[in-house]
């Protein structure tokens, strides 16, 4: 997972025991950590940190605008090879080809654009024949829509791939599990990926997708990510969001704690401050809040989920500044980053009494 941030801010001071075990690089909450100083303090188990500042791919033409209603989300992978992106409008996936050995070696699809044409685009990487190497095709079937992509990505780029639709036909996962986790679900019936983007060598480094909703002008909804008990947690949709002001977790950080209550604000299409939560407990763990004045947003959103809820959150706003992360991140990991001018404008999810089960985000581009 590439973190946003830039070498130019500090190193963060963790302990051995809060990076995942046995992962390289090493990996906080889905963050990639850099070890500033390798052997110091070794034997206290602490040692300095600092996250490894992304490569955003260099030539990608920006189609996530507002003219084209559409949100460009990730990518998830590693940095480096060359940008893999599209030059036309997609309006539906029509097919999916992955060439796949123990990682994902290759990435093509076809989509119908704004004209009704079928454009082709790729081959993003190499195709292997022979040995273990094999190819698959996902033919997307009029009126279906592709609105869960996941898998995992390690320092090779992404390693496994998994598509699912809204008919319920799940595709893999293909290649091998290995790595950081990543999960992009849609809200049924609300948006759908229409086209991917990515950065490729000899293998698919790194992959992200554009995502529109299925009724212009409408906000994007992903997730949520978490379990599924509890009770919906979800908007009033005669307060519309514009932005977001300010944030309010209750969380543990010791082992076996995790999200206990999230709550928030927002201002409306109507300039109106709305607040909503708290959802979940309120008295349980300790409490963090941050505030957004101004044009700040935010614009990443990371997490770790198991099957009874939310474990851990962490936030990164359009001036870089980290919140977070709150929680105890243990479990399945989650992340969603946001092109500059995309933001988190509002939540949703699923709470019980004691806890934050379910966690969903409405983004939308700052110009809308």
């Amino acid at each position: 997972m590439w973190s946003p941030l830039e070498d130019k801010y500090k190193a963060v001071k963790v302990t051995a025991s809060n990076l995942l075990s046995g992962s390289s690089p090493p990996q906080r909450d889905g963050v990639i950590y850099q070890e500033l100083y390798p052997g110091a303090d070794r034997m206290k188990g602490v040692g300095e940190y600092r996250c490894i500042p992304p490569a955003p791919p260099v030539g990608h033409a920006n189609f996530a605008s507002a003219r084209l209603g559409m949100l460009k989300l990730g990518p998830w992978g590693i940095a480096g090879g060359k940008p893999g992106d599209i030059n036309r409008n997609p309006q539906r996936l029509v097919r999916i080809s992955i060439c796949i050995t123990e990682c994902i070696n290759a990435l093509e699809f076809m989509y119908d654009d704004q004209d009704g044409e079928t454009t082709k685009v790729g081959t993003w990487g190499a195709y292997k024949y022979g040995g273990s190497g094999w190819t698959t095709h996902i033919d997307i079937k009029p009126g279906e829509h592709v609105n869960h992509v996941s898998g995992t990505t390690n320092k090779k780029g992404v390693s496994s791939l998994k598509i699912m639709t809204s008919y319920r036909n799940e595709y893999g996962p293909y290649g091998k599990q290995d790595g950081t986790e990543f999960s992009l679900p849609l809200r049924q019936g609300r948006c759908e990926v229409v086209a991917f983007f990515c950065n490729y060598g000899a293998t698919l480094e790194s992959l992200g997708v554009y995502v529109r909703p299925r009724k212009t002008g409408s906000l994007v909804q992903v997730g949520p990510w978490g379990g599924h008990g509890g009770n919906s947690t979800d908007l009033v949709r005669a307060n519309m969001p514009n932005r977001l002001q300010r944030i309010t977790i209750h969380g543990g950080e010791r082992s076996g704690e995790r999200i206990y209550g999230f709550s928030y604000a927002y201002i409306d299409k109507k300039g109106k401050k709305i607040e909503v939560g708290p959802w979940g407990s309120t008295s349980k763990g300790r409490k963090r809040e941050f505030t957004m004045n101004g044009d700040n947003y935010v614009n990443f959103i990371s997490g770790t989920h198991d099957e009874y809820g939310i474990t851990s959150l962490m936030f990164i706003d359009f001036n870089e500044d980290v919140h977070g992360p709150y929680g105890c991140a243990v479990g399945h990991a989650f992340s969603l980053q946001l092109p500059e001018d995309g933001a988190a404008v509002s939540f949703f999810g699923r709470a019980g009494t004691n806890s934050l089960v379910g966690f969903g985000a409405y983004v939308a581009l700052q110009d809308d």
